[in-house]
């Protein structure tokens, strides 16, 4: 019952409306809920119990296509990521000569055993390889901007993209009512407009089990429908489309996010992680033809927007189950007798 609608708009009115909404065991007590006849009952709950069946199954599936997305870069790009090491003492342990940390940053992730093992996968890899930078054309820090009291004849306000709007599953999440909007000067946006292909790269953010080093591209039909902006967290990367082509440069930074590679990239302080854009923007890029990048970047999008298809038509059996329910308690509502 507490998932159905018209029970929710009476938690809605009932909830005290503070900083956090509470609602008391009180008023939780006084919801009026529809008591139907067993059968009616019964009804409901199959009804309830096949879309939410219905929904894991097509979570899996869509878990199951982006899990294959993975294995098909790894593939596609001839990176064979050895076996998860051990967390023993001597799993943990390591090596380094002097010469490899003098004069630089001393961070025991970066001499691991795993970062070394997936480092010499990529090097392992017959395709040809230059460092990330020489495949950009620019690459440019974000800023917050200001709050509309700086509104005025040369300020402009436009949706500025934070590490919130980046979904860890697809791309980004700019349809919420969470996004915000920041006034720039028309010097400041001229700069900072985004653009259709380009790269957004989380710089600032992260958590205990989620590094920072997520990336987000930006689509040609993001950019034409408003004008866009990025945070002071988020740099932005613009692809050479000579060298490569930035939708396979956004699923080559995905995947060594997701393998762990950008995780030595990073410092913590105060409980927020940051990269270290130099570092980043050294780390190897794997650059097969321009026809086989192209050929990349249409299969793994194809697949995961087949994933996002799937989680949809999970969202959409219980939304339909919800309102089927809601329709079945309102006709025996009108008609006592069914049943």
């Amino acid at each position: 019952m507490l998932s159905l609608g018209f029970v929710k708009r009476q938690i809605e009115k009932s909830s005290i409306q503070t900083t956090i909404p509470k609602l008391g065991l009180s008023r939780i007590l006084d919801l009026t809920i529809p008591c139907p006849p067993l059968g009616i009952q019964k009804q409901a709950v199959a009804v309830l119990d096949h879309a939410y069946t219905l929904k894991k199954q097509k979570e899996r599936e869509a878990s199951a296509l982006l899990d294959d997305i993975i294995r098909y870069l790894l593939e596609a790009l001839g990176i064979a990521l050895p076996p998860e090491a051990g967390d023993t003492e001597r799993d943990r342990r390591f090596f380094v000569r002097s010469g490899e940390v003098l004069g630089g940053r001393f961070d025991p992730r970066r001499y691991s055993q795993k970062y070394r093992r997936i480092s010499a996968a990529i090097e392992r890899s017959p395709l040809a390889k230059i460092r990330l930078r020489g495949a950009l054309a620019a690459d440019t820090a974000g800023s917050w901007g200001f709050d509309e009291t700086a509104s005025g004849p040369d300020c402009t306000a436009c949706l500025t993209i934070r590490a919130t709007e980046f979904d860890n599953r697809y791309n980004l999440n700019l349809d919420n009512s969470r996004v915000k909007f920041r006034w720039y000067p028309s010097p400041m946006l001229d700069r900072l407009t985004l653009q259709g292909n380009d790269i957004l790269v989380e710089k600032s953010g992260g958590s205990d089990d989620q590094p920072v080093g997520r990336v987000a591209l930006i689509t040609e039909e993001m950019a034409a429908r408003q004008t866009l902006s990025y945070s002071n967290f988020i740099h932005k990367l613009t692809v050479r489309p000579e060298i490569a082509l930035p939708a396979y440069v956004f699923e080559y930074l995905r995947l060594m996010h997701h393998i762990g590679f950008t995780e030595v990239m990073q410092t913590q302080t105060n409980g927020i992680r940051n990269l270290m854009m130099d570092e980043y923007l050294r780390q190897p890029l794997l650059l097969p033809s321009l026809e086989k990048q192209r050929a990349i970047a249409d299969k793994t999008n194809d697949m995961r927007q087949k994933a996002k298809n799937l989680e949809q038509q999970a969202f959409d059996a219980v939304r339909e189950a919800l309102a089927e329910v809601e329709r079945i308690l309102s006709v025996n509502e009108t008609n006592p007798g069914q049943g």
